[in-house]
């Protein structure tokens, strides 16, 4: 692993995006984006086996997702979401498959894999539509999917409609900011 790591260490810090001409650029993105899917993929993956480890509690984190998070320089909540995906592919071959061949980023990985976890009929579903969508619409669809596998919808909307809110605040440059949540029907 440490020989691959030089390589493409070594292969970043040779580049030099001005001599790129005009009519590689792109091509050579892709094989820049599908290297960042295969290795978020892999990094995504291990996620359970690291904390199986019990390398967090060793290390002095509270949890594998602080340790993930401290590792990588992501959020402690962007790791949570890494390590419960994880933890669901092992349910989800065909969505573990596509991991493996690069085809999934990490946030399509991680909305498929919750959306399965609630409804596990829409999985093939989910990955169709992340082969043809933009992460929006995944994201949307997730929503659609896992509100019809809601075994109790009523009880769903009665507890949002609970925890409904509206708030605004002004933010550290001055702008005005308003966020409200609240049943569809609102």
């Amino acid at each position: 692993m440490q020989h691959e790591l030089t390589a493409l260490r070594g292969l970043v810090e040779r580049l030099d995006p001005e001599s790129v001409p005009l009519p590689e650029a792109p091509p050579m993105w892709q094989a820049f984006d599908t290297m960042e899917r295969l290795v978020s993929g892999a990094k995504t993956l291990l996620a359970a086996r690291v904390d199986a480890s019990g390398v967090a509690g060793r290390s002095g984190d509270r949890g594998t997702p602080e340790y993930l998070a401290r590792k990588s320089g992501t959020s402690p909540a962007a790791a949570r979401d890494s390590l419960e995906t994880s933890k669901r592919l092992a349910a989800l071959p065909e969505t573990r498959s596509a991991v493996r061949r690069g085809e999934l980023s990490r946030q399509q990985t991680d909305e498929i894999a919750h959306t399965a976890a609630k409804n596990p009929g829409a999985e093939r579903k989910m990955l169709d539509t992340a082969k043809r969508s933009s992460l929006s619409e995944l994201r949307r669809e997730g929503a659609r999917r896992r509100a019809e596998a809601d075994p109790d919808p009523e009880a769903t909307r009665r507890r949002i409609h609970k925890e409904r809110f509206l708030r605004r605040w002004t933010d550290k440059e001055g702008a005005w900011n308003l966020q409200a949540r609240g049943t569809p029907e609102d």
